[in-house]
C-alpha cells in the first residue's frame, strides 16, 4: 500500500481547471521529483496532497484513508512552500521551534524537549551555529536549511516541498539535497517540485512530469524526462545528455 496515493485527481480553480485526472502512488522512503512548466500545477498538486486544496474531485488517500485536513495530518505530513515566510525579528532556533505549532496548538518558547528536539534537527542540517542569527542576516541557502530543520523537526511520514532549489548555488543545493536524501532514508516519503531536469535525472529515483495540469509520465527519471517529452514540455534542447532552454529570437518589429 502507497503512503500517499491520489486516483484520478482534479482541482479547479473557478472555472479554470489546474489539474486534470492525476493519479499516482508514492512509498514510504521514496524521493520523486515533480516537474513541469511554469503554470502545470506543481504548486497545487503539492497543497493539494498537504491537505490545503480541499473541493478536489477523485480520491486523495494517506495510509490507506482519505486525506484529511491540513491540520488534521500535521503529525505526519509537512509542505515547506517556495515562498519565504515572514522574517520579523525571529531567530534562526526560534523558527525551527514554530515546526512543532501544529502539534502544540500555538507556540511558545518550547519545553526542554521541544527544544532538545529543535536542536536535533539543527544539528541534522548543519544550522545550529545559526541558532542566535536573526532570519534577516541568513543567506538564501542558510534560510533554505532552517527551513528544512523546522520541517524535519516533526519527523514526518509526507515532506512535500516546492522549488527547495531555487535562487541558490550549487554547494547550496547539494547541502539541501543530501538533506532530502538523509529524510528518504529515515523511511520518509519525499516529493520535490523543482525545474533542474539534470538533477532530477541525478539525484531521484522516479519522476513525474506535469504538463497543463495531466500527468504526462511517471516513472525512472532517464524514461519520463526523455528528449522528445521535455522538448515538447519545456521547449528544451538535448546537448550531450544536458538539457538547455535556449532564448526565443525576438520577433521583427
Amino acid at each position: 500500500m502507497s503512503l500517499l496515493q491520489l486516483e484520478n485527481v482534479g482541482y479547479s480553480y473557478g472555472a479554470r481547471a489546474v489539474l486534470r485526472s492525476v493519479s499516482f502512488g508514492v512509498e514510504a522512503g521514496e524521493q520523486l521529483a515533480l516537474l513541469g512548466p511554469n503554470g502545470a500545477g506543481k504548486s497545487t498538486l503539492l497543497r493539494l496532497c498537504a491537505g490545503l486544496r480541499p473541493g478536489y474531485s477523485g480520491q486523495v488517500r494517506l495510509e490507506g484513508r482519505a486525506l484529511p485536513s491540513a491540520a488534521e495530518v500535521a503529525d505526519r505530513v509537512v509542505f515547506v512552500s517556495q515562498d519565504q515566510p515572514p522574517l520579523g525579528d525571529l531567530r534562526a532556533g526560534e523558527l525551527v521551534l514554530t515546526g512543532l505549532a501544529p502539534l502544540r496548538g500555538g507556540w511558545g518558547s518550547g519545553g526542554v524537549s521541544d527544544r532538545n528536539r529543535a536542536r536535533a534537527a539543527m544539528e541534522t542540517t548543519g544550522t545550529l551555529e545559526l541558532a542566535g542569527r536573526s532570519l534577516a542576516t541568513l543567506s538564501g541557502g542558510e534560510l533554505r536549511r532552517v527551513l528544512l530543520a523546522r520541517a524535519l523537526l516533526r519527523e514526518p511520514r509526507l515532506l512535500l516541498l516546492d522549488e527547495p532549489l531555487a535562487s541558490l548555488d550549487l554547494g547550496a543545493q547539494g547541502r539541501v539535497l543530501e538533506l532530502l536524501q538523509l529524510a528518504a532514508s529515515r523511511g520518509a516519503a519525499v516529493l520535490v517540485a523543482l525545474h533542474d531536469i539534470n538533477l532530477a535525472k541525478r539525484f531521484f529515483g522516479r519522476a513525474l512530469l506535469l504538463s497543463d495540469g495531466a500527468l504526462v509520465d511517471n516513472g525512472p527519471p532517464e524514461e519520463v524526462l526523455s528528449v522528445e517529452r521535455v522538448q515538447a514540455a519545456f521547449g528544451a534542447a538535448d546537448v550531450d545528455g544536458a538539457f538547455f532552454f535556449p532564448r526565443r529570437a525576438r520577433e521583427a518589429s
